[in-house]
């Protein structure tokens, strides 16, 4: 365990970049109570799992508390609680194993008390060194000192309302790029891109049939999976040829798709087998784009990097979703740093939504790193100065180079 706490205790002196973040959704950017933080959706499905329904609705954080503590004891063995308490300790000094009825109003005093704080946001993120973050264009700070908080699209919904409108290929064509050359020119770094459940890019997408759909479409039709993603990848393919030109990353998501549930529209692991081998058609047909994948289960964890070995221009960051657990965390970066150039993916993204869970996912990425990296230097792979070398570009020079900021 030695060589696994030097490497742990190093990585806390390097420089961070974090890939994407919902910070500022809503106004939002650090937590006010106690309630801001449990109620991070990560956290709260494994208590509304507990509960059968939701654990909003309390007007007061005494009546909540009241209802979700009980329910503490049942998720200590979870990777996000593991996040949460690690959280807790790094920002506000707690010193127990869990919340309970014992320490969590002195908890709740100091989140609330940091969070009058007019320098609340940087004094987080200068917790964990990190110096830039992703964070979704319409929620960018009015003041962004250093330029700090680097701006991203939806490229979703270009593509959702581009394809909707009247009008021939060419002029829909035309409305796409152009709406990409005004996000470019608006300071966007990067689209994101998420494929849910059926969606898939399918190649040569021919014009004529996509223009037939599309009349289909209009006409009331009611269209097949295949026939979706006919028009989906011919705008797909206009969108990712215009984001290359214009020096912006296509951010691909993929493993997550949305279930019923009595509880939370939440979504659960999904895997399409085709996914993969279409993904890697599309980063082929378009060299000159750069894309990041973002994977939600560790299923295509091999094959998704044998193509990041073989395609310059795709990049593997993180974990998404139900992919951030340490054992789907462990085996992304073991498969990476046996397979690809330590130049060609990036080991952290938060999706977080207060700067304080940013800290927390962090936590567990940082140890999950550590683990993997001081495993393969005690099989002889490279010496602990090696890894430290390693781990600069993972967590900070990687994406500062394809995200610029």
């Amino acid at each position: 365990m030695a060589r696994y706490e030097n490497i742990r205790q190093a990585l806390d002196d390097l420089p961070v970049f974090d890939v994407h973040s919902h910070l500022g959704a809503k106004g939002k950017w650090c937590a006010r109570d106690i309630r801001d933080l449990i109620g991070y959706h990560w956290l709260k499905i494994e208590l509304e799992r507990l509960t059968g329904g939701k654990i909003e609705g309390a007007s007061d954080v005494q009546s909540f508390m009241a209802r979700v503590l009980p329910l503490f004891p049942a998720i200590r063995n979870t990777s996000t609680h593991y996040c949460f308490v690690g959280m807790l300790k790094a920002l506000y000094g707690f010193e127990g194993a869990t919340l309970t009825a014992e320490n969590w109003e002195g908890v709740n005093e100091a989140i609330e008390s940091a969070a009058r704080r007019a320098d609340q946001r940087a004094k987080v993120l200068d917790t964990g060194k990190i110096r830039k973050v992703l964070v979704a264009r319409r929620d960018m700070p009015e003041s962004n000192p250093g330029d700090r908080f680097v701006p991203y699209d939806y490229g979703e919904k270009t593509i959702s309302l581009e394809a909707d409108e009247p009008g021939d290929l060419d002029r829909i064509e035309k409305r796409i790029r152009a709406k990409v050359a005004e996000l470019a020119d608006a300071g966007s770094k990067a689209l994101h891109m998420a494929f849910m459940r059926t969606e898939r890019y399918l190649p040569d997408s021919a014009p004529d049939t996509v223009s037939a759909l599309l009349d289909r479409k209009r006409g009331g039709a009611s269209l097949s999976a295949d026939e979706a993603n006919r028009i989906h990848s011919w705008c797909l393919d206009i969108l990712t040829d215009e984001a290359g030109k214009r020096g912006v990353v296509v951010q691909v998501f993929h493993g997550m798709a949305r279930y019923a549930s009595p509880v939370s529209a939440n979504g659960a692991l999904d895997v399409d087998p085709g996914f993969m081998r279409n993904m890697a058609i599309l980063a082929g047909g378009h060299p000159g784009t750069t894309f990041d994948l973002f994977l939600a289960t560790r299923q295509p964890s091999h094959e998704s990097a044998s193509f990041g070995r073989i395609l310059p221009n795709l990049c593997l960051s993180g974990a998404w979703w139900h992919g951030f657990t340490p054992a789907t965390l462990k085996m992304f970066y073991r498969d990476r740093l046996e397979m690809l150039p330590n130049t060609a993916w990036t080991a952290f993204y938060s999706d977080g939504y207060t700067v304080e869970w940013v800290i927390g996912k962090l936590h567990l990425a940082k140890h999950c790193l550590a683990l993997v990296l001081a495993e393969m230097v005690s099989e002889g792979f490279y010496s602990e100065d090696d890894a430290l070398r390693i781990a600069r570009n993972l967590l900070w020079e990687n994406p500062l180079r394809t995200y610029g900021g």
